[in-house]
C-alpha cells in the first residue's frame, strides 16, 4: 500500500527499481519460469518508459537502454531497432555523434533478423540525422534517401515525408538547389496527402525562403500567394501572419516599398484578430522585427519607438541568439538613422559578431554591409574597408550562387517544358495521358449516367410489362432453338445423303449398272433443302433475324431466291461444303454461285459477304 503514497514520478522510478531486481534475480536463477514472463514484463517496461518519456523524466534514457537490452534477449530485434531511436536521439543531442553512430550500427548488425522494413529505415533515418549534425551532407542525403523506401505503410509514410524534408535541407546545403527543392517539395505533397497541415505550411514556407535566397524571386512570390490562400482557407493565422510577413521582406529586398508596407499592415491585422495565447510569439516577433526596421528606413521614428517598446514588453530576450542580434541590428539601424553614429557602430559591431565568419550566410551579408557602411560614415575607413572587402567576396560568391540555381531552376523547368509542343514532347505525353484519364474518367461517368438512365427505363418497363417481355424472350428463345434444331436436322439429312451416296457408288461397282440402282442415284441427286423445307428454314430464320432479309432488299440489292438462299446459310455460319451439300450443289457452284454474288454486290474480297450485306 505505501507504493500509492509516491507522487507519479516516484512510482514510475519505484516500478523501474522492482523490474531491475527481479532482472536481476531472473539472472541468478532465483526465479523459475523467469522465461513465461518476459512478454509480460517487456510490456511493463515498455509503458514505464514511454511515461517516463512523456513527462520528460532523467530516468528516461535508461529505461530505454534497459528495454532495448530486454528486447535483444527476447529476440524481438524490430522492438529493440524502434526502441533504440530514443538513445540515439539522446546521443545526437548531447552531440555524442560517436556514440550515436556505435549504437546505430549495432542495431543495423541485426538487421537480417528484422521482419518490418520500417525498422532499418527508422535507423537510417537517424544515422542520416547523425551526419547532418557533423555536417556531412553526403552521406545524410544517401541515408535520407535510402530509407524512403522502407516508409511505404501508411502508418509510417509521415516518416517518409520527414525523410524527404531532411534531404531538402541537405541538398540545400550541399548547394545542390533543384534537388533541394524537389524533396521539399516531394515532403510538402505528402504532408499534404496525411493532412498535417502544420509540417506542410512550414514546408511551404521553408520553400519561399529558399527560392527567394536563390534569386527564383518570381517563383517565391508565386509560392507565398499561393501559401496565403492556403491558410486562409484552413484558417491557419499564424502561419498565414507569417507568409505576410515573408512576402513584405522580400518585397524589400526587391526595392518594393509601398508593397511591403502593405504585406506588413496585413500581417498585424491577422495577429490582432487572433486571441492572444493562439499567437505564436515567433512569429509576431519576427513581424515587429521587420516592421520596426521599415518604419526606421521610412523615417517613422516615433512608430518604430513605440513598436520597439512593445518589443521590450515580450519574451525576445529568453529566445536565443537570433532573436537578442536582431535587437542589436535594430538598434544599429536607429542610431545610423539618428546620427548617434558612435552607438550605431557599436551595435552593428555586436550584431556583425553574433555571426559565423566562416559561413555565408544571408544575414551575415546584412552584417558586413551594415556594419561597413556605419564605420564609413564614422570615419573608421581602414576597418571598413577591411569589412567591405569580405563583404564583396562573400556577396559575389552568393550571387554566383543564386546565378546557378536560377540557371538549375530554370533548366529543370525548361527540361519538364520539353512536354510542350517540339521542345516539350515529354510533357505534352503525360498532358495528353491526363486527358485521356480525364476522358476516361468522363466517359466512365458518362457510362454511368447512361447505364443509371438505362437501368431506371429498364427497371420502368419491367415494372409495366415483364409479362410481354418475359413471353418475347421465350418467343426469341424458342425460334432461335427452332432454327438451330432445323438447321441440324438438314445438315444430318445432308450428312446421311453423303453417306448414302458413297455406299450407292460403291454398289453400282460391284453390281455395274441396274435400274434400280439408276433409281436410287437419281433420288439421291435431288436438292436436300427442298422448296416446303425452304420455306419452313425461312419462317424460323426471320423470327430470328426479322431485320436482315429486309435491310438488305432496302439497300437495294436485288437478290435471286437462290442468292437470298446462300446468304442465309453464310449468316448462320455455315462453311462451303455444308452449304454444298444442303442445297445438293457442288461444292464449286457454291463457290461460283459466292463468286457471281460478290460481283454483283461489288464486296470486296477481304471483306465477309455478311459483314458486307449488312
Amino acid at each position: 500500500m505505501a507504493f500509492f503514497f509516491f507522487n507519479t514520478g516516484h512510482r514510475r522510478k519505484l516500478a523501474l527499481a522492482t523490474l531491475i531486481i527481479f532482472n536481476h534475480l531472473c539472472s541468478f536463477g532465483q526465479l523459475e519460469g523467469a522465461d513465461k514472463r518476459y512478454g509480460r514484463e517487456l510490456a511493463q517496461i515498455d509503458s514505464i518508459c514511454h511515461d517516463l518519456r512523456a513527462s520528460n523524466d532523467s530516468m528516461e534514457i535508461d529505461c530505454f537502454q534497459w528495454l532495448v537490452k530486454r528486447a535483444l534477449e527476447e529476440e524481438d530485434y524490430d522492438k529493440a531497432g524502434i526502441e533504440s531511436r530514443i538513445i540515439i536521439q539522446d546521443h545526437i543531442g548531447r552531440g555524442e555523434i560517436e556514440d550515436a553512430f556505435t549504437l546505430i550500427e549495432e542495431m543495423l548488425s541485426y538487421e537480417r533478423k528484422f521482419t518490418d522494413p520500417a525498422t532499418k529505415a527508422h535507423l537510417l533515418l537517424k544515422r542520416g540525422g547523425a551526419h547532418f549534425t557533423n555536417a556531412n551532407f553526403s552521406e545524410a542525403v544517401n541515408d535520407y534517401q535510402n530509407c524512403i523506401l522502407g516508409f511505404l505503410t501508411p502508418i509510417d509514410s509521415i516518416f517518409a515525408a520527414d525523410a524527404y524534408f531532411f534531404s531538402g535541407q541537405a541538398y540545400s546545403n550541399l548547394d545542390n538547389f533543384s534537388e533541394a527543392a524537389k524533396n521539399l517539395e516531394e515532403s510538402y505533397k505528402i504532408y499534404e496527402i496525411l493532412g498535417d497541415t502544420d509540417y506542410m505550411l512550414y514546408v511551404g514556407s521553408e520553400l519561399g525562403i529558399m527560392y527567394s535566397r536563390s534569386g527564383l524571386t518570381e517563383a517565391a512570390e508565386r509560392r507565398r500567394i499561393e501559401m496565403i490562400e492556403l491558410c486562409e482557407s484552413l484558417k491557419a493565422y499564424n502561419h498565414l501572419g507569417r507568409t505576410h510577413t515573408d512576402l513584405g521582406i522580400q518585397y524589400v529586398n526587391e526595392g518594393k516599398i509601398a508593397e511591403a508596407g502593405e504585406q506588413y499592415k496585413i500581417a498585424n491585422e491577422v495577429f490582432a484578430t487572433m486571441p492572444k495565447e493562439e499567437i505564436n510569439e515567433r512569429d509576431y516577433l519576427i513581424l515587429l522585427i521587420q516592421r520596426i526596421a521599415f518604419e526606421i528606413r521610412q523615417d517613422n521614428l516615433e512608430k518604430a519607438r513605440e513598436l520597439r517598446e512593445e518589443i521590450e514588453q515580450s519574451s525576445i530576450h529568453q529566445m536565443g541568439l537570433y532573436f537578442s542580434s536582431m535587437l542589436d541590428y535594430l538598434d544599429a539601424l536607429y542610431n545610423e538613422k539618428t546620427g548617434n553614429l558612435s552607438e550605431a557602430v557599436r551595435y552593428a559591431r555586436k550584431y556583425y559578431n553574433s555571426h559565423d565568419k566562416g559561413g555565408h550566410s544571408y544575414t551575415l551579408l546584412n552584417a558586413e554591409e551594415l556594419l561597413a557602411r556605419v564605420l564609413q560614415k564614422n570615419g573608421e575607413y581602414k576597418e571598413a574597408n577591411e569589412i567591405l572587402n569580405a563583404y564583396v567576396v562573400k556577396k559575389d560568391s552568393v550571387d554566383r550562387s543564386k546565378a546557378k540555381n536560377i540557371f538549375a531552376y530554370h533548366q529543370t523547368r525548361f527540361e519538364a517544358a520539353e512536354k510542350e509542343a517540339r521542345i516539350s514532347e515529354q510533357e505534352a505525353q503525360i498532358l495528353k495521358l491526363e486527358n485521356e484519364q480525364n476522358a476516361t474518367a468522363n466517359r466512365r461517368n458518362l457510362f454511368i449516367v447512361i447505364i443509371s438512365a438505362i437501368s431506371a427505363v429498364a427497371f420502368g418497363i419491367w415494372f409495366h410489362g415483364k409479362n410481354k417481355n418475359k413471353m418475347l424472350e421465350m418467343n426469341l428463345a424458342q425460334s432461335k432453338n427452332d432454327l438451330e434444331v432445323f438447321t441440324n436436322e438438314m445438315l444430318l439429312r445432308s450428312a446421311e445423303h453423303e453417306s448414302l451416296s458413297k455406299e450407292l457408288n460403291s454398289l453400282k461397282i460391284q453390281m455395274g449398272s441396274n435400274q434400280s440402282i439408276e433409281n436410287v442415284e437419281e433420288l439421291l441427286s435431288s436438292k436436300i433443302l427442298t422448296k416446303k423445307d425452304w420455306f419452313r428454314f425461312k419462317d424460323k430464320f426471320e423470327s430470328v433475324y426479322p431485320n436482315f432479309l429486309t435491310d438488305i432488299q432496302k439497300k437495294g440489292y436485288d437478290l435471286t431466291e437462290s442468292q437470298v438462299r446462300l446468304v442465309c446459310l453464310e449468316k448462320l455460319g455455315m462453311n462451303t461444303g455444308e452449304i454444298a451439300n444442303l442445297l445438293g450443289i457442288s461444292f464449286d457452284s457454291v463457290v461460283q454461285n459466292r463468286y457471281r454474288l460478290r460481283k454483283k454486290i461489288s464486296a470486296p474480297k477481304e471483306i465477309p459477304l455478311v459483314n458486307f450485306l449488312e
